[in-house]
């Protein structure tokens, strides 16, 4: 399947109040690439603004947290395996937290399973999920999470409440 069904199919599943909000997007437009057809560049986009951008050749994930008024508040830089610490090779860099990897995981996965992944990519696509309701969204935000999944989590919660108000 294409990338752009994938994240059609994918966007399409979210919740009504993060739908349209919430951009997913892939380039392996590299000139190091050399023609090979390799996701080298992945990022979310919230409201036109990049919340989360890997960098698969550079060996990093970029976090970045916005404000309420869509200032950059925070930026954290991941040159480790985020799951157990250890650096990354280049050979494991082809599979660890890979967007077009985790939105087909996502959408050939339960919702539980989903939330229950040890990808932070995997678990934060669950929460925006529109089978994830507002109940299960008040008991994931007293489990621990990764930077990323609780990021998406506020966000969330937040929509949800301005959706539900409106």
């Amino acid at each position: 399947m294409r990338w752009s069904k994938v994240r059609q199919l994918t966007e399409a599943s979210f919740a009504d109040s993060v739908r349209g909000r919430v951009r997913l997007n892939v380039t392996t437009d590299d000139p190091r690439t050399m023609g090979r057809m390799e996701c080298l560049r992945s990022s979310i986009i919230v409201d036109r603004r990049e919340l989360v951008r890997l960098e698969r050749h550079n060996r990093k994930l970029v976090v970045t947290v916005l404000d309420q008024n869509g200032r950059v508040t925070k930026e954290v830089r991941f040159l480790v395996n985020p799951y157990d610490g250890s650096a990354l090779s280049a050979r494991e860099t082809e599979n660890v937290m890979d967007l077009t990897t985790a939105c087909w995981q996502y959408l050939h996965s339960a919702v539980g399973e989903s939330l229950a992944s040890a990808d932070p990519f995997v678990q934060s696509l669950a929460i925006l999920s529109a089978k994830v309701g507002k109940q299960r969204l008040r008991r994931l935000a007293t489990t621990p999470l990764h930077l990323m999944p609780a990021e998406f989590l506020k966000l969330r919660l937040a929509a949800e409440h301005s959706h539900s108000a409106a």
